[in-house]
């Protein structure tokens, strides 16, 4: 089993202000040879979160189709230079709420435990290890077709 929530607690450098970011697995959704991967966000304090990155596998690191911010399509780099991964770059503030992140990838991929990392405000990133559900490393082979009852390929 991983974990399906995890908390930061980041303390801006400059004001002593605190915030507490909480990212939470809401659950994978598999179409076709897709699988889509949510996470709640929620801000309580401050400083504001500026950015988040959940890790991918490296090798072989998955094909990122699409990446969402409550439905809508976000900004997104892909890193591999330290935290292998995507970074979606548009963050969120108390004021928010509750905001959705989605990524949707090629291929269906087992549930195992990411590395998360955090930006908020002035302060330095945070990284946390295997913190969280998300896509794995193995890839799950597609379930066969089925024509009157008898798999085909």
């Amino acid at each position: 089993m991983c974990p399906t929530t995890v908390q930061f607690e980041v303390t801006n450098p400059v004001t002593g202000t605190t915030s507490v970011i909480t990212i939470t697995f809401t659950g994978v959704s598999i179409t076709n040879n897709t699988s889509t991967w949510c996470y709640n966000v929620e801000v309580k304090g401050d400083p504001a979160l500026s950015h988040w990155n959940l890790g991918l596998c490296p090798d072989p690191f998955p094909t990122i189709i699409n990446a969402t911010r409550n439905g809508q399509p976000v900004v997104f780099e892909i890193l591999s230079d330290g935290f292998v991964g995507i970074k979606f770059d548009e963050g969120v503030d108390q004021g928010d709420g509750i905001v959705e992140y989605c990524v949707t990838l090629e291929g269906i991929w087992t549930t195992e435990a990411v590395d998360v990392a955090v930006k908020a405000g002035p302060a330095d990133e945070v990284i946390r290890r295997n913190a969280i559900c998300g896509p794995g490393c193995t890839p799950v082979p597609p379930p066969p077709r089925v024509r009157r009852g008898y798999p085909f390929a």
